[in-house]
């Protein structure tokens, strides 16, 4: 093909090339020069159109994009080796070939061919027994086997355990910290919970630094709202005070038994561990929180970590601006702007945030009334919970920024009496800080305020994890100390 394209663009060029000399040699009187134009524009469009064929003939994998295999001619030529494609030209492509030429292309301190690494990428699914051999093999050079640890993040389904084992075995061979940083980030993309759960009893045996923090972030995001479950695991086994006081302070609001207990625990601990015990109960103001403080000061000696839970104790009872318990009780925020009356998120667009609210006297209901401040439009759902923890999506779709009238979403009354509500909001939707003021729960028996509150984030002056009353266990968010 590559002859026959060359050809035809030579004798293009040799035609325009006698078409320039013949008319410079012609007399100038009776030539149509608008005939000659337009043949030489016809021309010079075919010459670029071929051109462009050519190009996209030197991209195509049958013109060498693999190691050829000829087929074998006679009675053999009837049977083909598994896994290779026969082409109409008697070769055939190989992705195992594929993969041991990257696998060279790293001998004697190459770099690696991009050629084939995309070769191998494109075909990982069925390589992946060859890509995870090498990505063990100790023999074999470290940017190889950080590459292929990042390729077996790309397999599919979450939880094959041809990618997952590799990725472990790496971890488990305290593999050098870029490769197990390459392993971890493909875990984020292809583990489930039993990979999670190996990755938890590998923990206390990688190097202490950014590889353990990569590993606890990953186990704590996997575990989602049960990520203090996770901590207070871990803290029965942990290695040394700086892992014990690095737990304590990863303590969110999610799960707030779990969280106690961890506090609970730190009492009996060495001072630098019930120190950082002390500083951090202070961010949560749950009622149960605040009774374990006056336990734990009945019997605590220390004077720096007495002092401590003075402190925590005072921070318990303030109310923190922007915080999930300032959308309790009736509306008191100007809705026009930025109000410390109102909770806010975190961040202004940090996508999908919640808020939820508890009522006093759970009821079946019809509505909820959302009283917004600063940037309004960015509800998308509302759930609805009864007491024993059941939830159910009452209304999802999109509002218009209507800042100064209250927002009232209504939905077929509810088959279970509701005690909690929870608005999912989407803060890249509307540009700004989307603050709730007050939610009212509209039931059967007319309207009521929310008497306690958490988030999934807050904007509070000092972190703070709150619940006012009784914990609810899941469903809690975490709030962190940010300054505004």
């Amino acid at each position: 093909m590559k002859t026959l394209v060359g050809v035809t663009l030579a004798s293009l060029v040799l035609g325009l090339a006698l078409y320039f000399g013949l008319r410079a040699e012609a007399p100038q009187q009776g030539v149509d020069h608008s005939a000659c134009a337009r043949e030489l524009e016809r021309l010079s469009v075919e010459l670029a159109q071929l051109k462009q064929r050519v190009t996209a003939a030197e991209r195509t994998p049958q013109l060498e994009l693999a190691p050829e295999r000829h087929v074998a001619s006679g009675a053999a030529a009837g049977a083909r080796d598994p896994g290779r494609s026969d082409t109409p030209h008697g070769r055939s492509f190989d992705p195992a070939a594929w993969l041991e030429a990257y696998v060279r292309s790293f001998d004697d301190g190459g770099e690696g061919s991009e050629y084939h690494r995309l070769l191998v990428e494109a075909h990982v699914q069925e390589l992946m027994d060859g890509i995870a051999g090498h990505a063990l093999d100790l023999t074999q050079p470290l940017p190889l086997r950080i590459a292929l640890a990042r390729m077996l993040g790309k397999v599919r389904p979450r939880g094959e355990p041809r990618a997952t084992e590799p990725l472990l075995g790496i971890l488990a061979q305290s593999a050098p910290r870029e490769l197990a940083l390459a392993a971890l980030a493909s875990l984020r993309k292809v583990a489930d919970t039993a990979a999670a759960a190996r990755v938890e009893a590998l923990l206390w045996r990688l190097a202490a630094g950014d590889v353990r923090d990569e590993a606890l972030a990953f186990l704590l995001d996997q575990a989602g709202e049960r990520s203090n479950a996770v901590i207070l695991r871990l803290l029965a086994s942990a290695p040394d005070e700086p892992a014990a006081r690095d737990l304590l302070r990863r303590l969110d609001g999610v799960d707030l038994e779990s969280a106690l207990a961890a506090f609970q625990w730190s009492a009996r601990q060495t001072q630098p561990v019930r120190l950082a015990g002390a500083e951090g109960i202070g961010d949560f103001d749950a009622a149960e929180f605040g009774r374990f403080v006056e336990e734990w000061l009945g019997f605590e000696t220390d004077e720096q970590v007495i002092a401590a839970l003075g402190g925590a104790r005072a921070r318990q009872r303030e109310l923190a601006g922007w915080s999930a318990m300032q959308a309790t009780g009736a509306p008191n925020a100007d809705a026009r702007r930025d109000d410390p009356h109102a909770w806010a998120s975190r961040d202004s667009d940090m996508g999908l945030q919640w808020i939820e609210l508890g009522y006093a006297n759970p009821e079946r209901a019809t509505a909820v009334v959302v009283h917004e401040v600063s940037a309004g439009g960015a509800l998308v759902e509302v759930h609805g919970r009864d007491a024993n923890g059941h939830s159910q999506l009452l209304w999802s779709g999109s509002t218009a920024d209507q800042l100064g009238t209250p927002l009232r979403i209504e939905f077929p009354q509810t088959g279970f009496r509701v005690a909690r509500i929870r608005l999912v909001l989407d803060t890249n939707r509307t540009p700004g800080w989307n603050e709730i003021d007050a939610v009212e729960l509209v039931g059967v028996s007319g309207g009521q305020w929310a008497v306690n509150a958490t988030a999934s984030s807050t904007y509070a002056q000092r972190g703070r994890v709150s619940a006012n009353g009784a914990a609810f266990g899941e469903g809690f968010g975490l709030l962190r100390a940010v300054g505004r």
